[in-house]
């Protein structure tokens, strides 16, 4: 590089930019910020957890990366054997599901709540940048009389814990349609590559009512193919969902996707009878 010439960082608007945003105190500096915006306290001495608001413990997720299961169900057990009432994981992503509750048996609460991006402005009020993750509802099914054709529907999203929410925004969200801003579908993805969406739908000042109906997308044979969902919720926070979509002995299979953190994944199987019509408008 010639002298004068001007250096710069290449972030991007993930954890790059959050990187920058921690300067020099990286996974430190990250979880003491998350503490002092929750109103938690400091567990200097927990093996599993990173504070505790109240009667709840809380585990802070990676800045650059999902929090997996396993950590979870680490910090529930440390939970459990302080006594406290249940947990609060605050995390930018998830590497489970969202209907995955796995508090299941354990007689304790679990609080996932989403991170974000206002967090990283420092005019953010302390709480603001934190709200519960939703769970989302969609459907396959296979078009008549095309052969590996789909069409995909969203068809609910909801919230674990609706009574947290401030009252007005609590009845403003009657509608679990409400909830939803904005999807997109890549349905031949590649693992490692950023999302390339075949199809979009958001809510616009103009167009208000949000596409639930993806058009039927054809494949080229039986599979198996990696399918992606963004989701952008109305707190702005957004959610991908990945799904394994084939045909076995000529039935539709769409499951989700198998990962690092749940490997048995593929086990919960959604099947849609082949004689099934595509799904009209709600």
């Amino acid at each position: 590089m010639s002298e004068g010439a001007v250096r710069f960082a290449r972030c991007s608007l993930g954890s790059g930019e959050r990187r920058v945003w921690l300067g020099e105190g990286g996974a430190r500096e990250h979880v003491a910020r998350l503490l002092r915006h929750h109103g938690a306290e400091p567990l200097p001495d927990a093996a599993a957890l990173h504070g505790q608001r109240g009667e709840f413990g809380v585990l802070v997720g990676p800045h650059d990366g999902p929090v997996d299961r396993a950590a979870v169900q680490h910090a529930l057990a440390e939970v459990a054997a302080r006594g406290l009432r249940g947990l609060e994981v605050l995390a930018w992503d998830f590497g489970f599901a969202a209907a995955d509750d796995l508090s299941l048996g354990t007689g304790l609460s679990l609080r996932c709540l989403q991170i974000r991006r206002e967090l990283l402005d420092d005019r953010c009020r302390d709480g603001a940048a934190l709200g519960e993750r939703p769970a989302f509802d969609f459907t396959w099914t296979p078009v008549p009389d095309a052969p590996h054709a789909v069409q995909v529907g969203l068809r609910g999203a909801s919230l674990r814990h609706p009574e947290l929410l401030a009252p007005g925004l609590r009845a403003a969200l009657t509608d679990w349609r409400a909830l939803v801003e904005s999807w997109s579908v890549e349905f031949a993805a590649e693992p490692d590559r950023p999302l390339r969406p075949d199809q979009r739908w958001h809510r616009t000042r103009q167009q208000p009512t949000l596409g639930l109906d993806a058009v039927p997308h054809h494949y080229p044979g039986p599979g198996p193919f990696l399918a992606r969902i963004l989701v952008v919720d109305c707190f702005g926070a957004a959610h991908e969902l990945r799904f394994t979509v084939t045909w076995r002995e000529g039935q539709l299979v769409a499951a989700p996707a198998e990962t690092r953190d749940n490997p048995h994944a593929h086990e919960r199987l959604a099947l849609a009878p082949a004689s099934a019509s595509p799904p009209g408008p709600p």
